[in-house]
């Protein structure tokens, strides 16, 4: 999954399961780290809405 699809599908769950709206703020991917598993991501985060 990319970290657009997750970022969008938080959104979705938060709406469907909780009394809030949250908009996701910024993803940040990152790549080139030295760990055989984790050598690139992204950090995303969100907002919540009034």
């Amino acid at each position: 999954m990319s970290a657009e699809a997750v970022a969008e599908k938080f959104c979705l769950d938060v709406a469907h399961w909780y009394d809030f709206d949250v908009e996701t703020r910024r993803i940040a991917t990152f790549d080139g780290l030295r760990h055989p598993v984790f050598q690139r991501g992204a950090v995303i985060t969100w907002q919540l809405l009034e």
